[in-house]
């Protein structure tokens, strides 16, 4: 059943492909997926509410993976284990749990909000050498941010990475590289857990438009980066 307030209808996907290409353009510039801006696009269709979880998190999927394959130098797995420790079962988790509709637009919309909140902190000098990444902060934000982003259908590197910033945990080479995987792995966890508890994976051949649109934009936008972006 199709549901939600129609902006966007479904019926005409070539205009969306051509958002969700831009969108993946833009995201993977700076190594997001662009999962939050998806799901505030398909929140504007008629899409059912849990196919909108598994397309965002597919599409993170075909984004991301070209930017950690890019971006693998950068990557440091000592660093990055703490956060996906609690992070992948709670991203698993949060995909499995049922949620009607009135109460997944409602913590879409906060998880939007509070998104769109996080990109605008303002930049502040900081010491000139990274601080040490204590445990029990890598545990507590991976857990948190893993079962939102696979209840919602983010990857949780639009929240993860401007608090490793804030917080000077890492340089922005490594911030961007680590955002990139844990969005990867998250997304994968949620989707795993969101196609289980509803028909699987099958049905979203319907929206191959999409994911074209979202591999193509992905792969420019992860190529223009290394290309003619300092992280």
């Amino acid at each position: 059943m199709r549901e939600g307030l129609i902006v966007f209808p479904l019926s005409n996907l070539d205009i969306l492909a051509v958002l969700f290409f831009t969108i993946a353009l833009i995201y993977s510039s700076v190594g997001f997926g662009g999962g939050s801006a998806y799901l505030a696009l398909l929140a504007l269709t008629d899409m059912a509410h849990r196919e909108m979880a598994m397309v965002a998190l597919l599409c993170n999927i075909i984004v991301v993976s070209a930017g950690c394959f890019s971006r693998r130098r950068d990557i440091s797995l000592s660093f990055l284990l703490p956060f996906l420790l609690f992070s992948v079962p709670l991203a698993y988790l949060g995909g499995q749990t049922v949620a009607e509709r009135e109460i997944y637009r409602m913590v879409l919309g906060i998880a939007l909000f509070i998104a769109a909140l996080v990109m605008l902190l303002p930049r502040w000098p900081r010491a000139s050498s990274p601080r040490p990444l204590p445990l029990v902060l890598a545990l507590f934000l991976g857990g948190g941010i893993g079962f939102l982003s696979g209840f919602v259908g983010i990857g949780g590197g639009i929240f993860l990475a401007p608090l490793l910033y804030l917080l000077n945990l890492a340089n922005s080479r490594k911030i961007t590289a680590t955002a990139s995987s844990f969005i990867l792995i998250n997304s994968v966890a949620g989707l795993v857990g969101q196609g289980q508890k509803t028909m699987g994976l099958g049905p979203l051949w319907v929206y191959s438009p999409f994911f074209v649109a979202v591999f193509l934009g992905g792969q420019l936008g992860s190529w223009s980066s290394l290309k003619y972006f300092r992280h």
